[in-house]
C-alpha cells in the first residue's frame, strides 16, 4: 500500500487543508480561463472542514511540490489538468 512522503518540515495551515483534501479523494484542479484556455493561477481544492471549494494561488501549490508533497498529473503545466499526491511504495512492498 502506498504511503505519503513524509517530511520534518513545518507546513501551513492552508497546505494541511490541501493534503487532507487529497488524502479524501477530493481532486485539485488547475483552473483554466475559459476566453483563453490557459492556466488562471488558482488550483480549486475542496476544503473539507468548510465544505467548500476554495481557489488557492499557484506559488502556495508550486511550494508544496518543490517540498515533494503534491505533484502534477501530467509532465507540464500546459499538458496537466491537477495536482495528485506524491506517494512512494510502503517498505517491504
Amino acid at each position: 500500500m502506498p504511503t505519503l512522503i513524509k517530511r520534518p518540515d513545518n507546513i501551513t495551515e492552508r497546505q494541511k487543508m490541501i493534503l487532507a483534501s487529497l488524502q479524501q479523494g477530493h481532486k485539485g484542479t488547475l483552473q483554466v480561463s475559459p476566453l483563453s484556455g490557459g492556466f488562471t493561477g488558482y488550483v480549486r481544492v475542496f476544503n473539507v472542514a468548510r465544505n467548500v471549494d476554495e481557489l488557492i494561488p499557484w506559488g502556495s501549490v508550486l511550494a508544496m511540490i518543490r517540498r515533494g508533497f503534491v505533484r502534477l498529473d501530467g509532465d507540464s503545466l500546459q499538458t496537466s489538468t491537477s495536482i495528485v499526491l506524491c506517494v512512494k511504495p510502503a517498505e517491504g512492498v
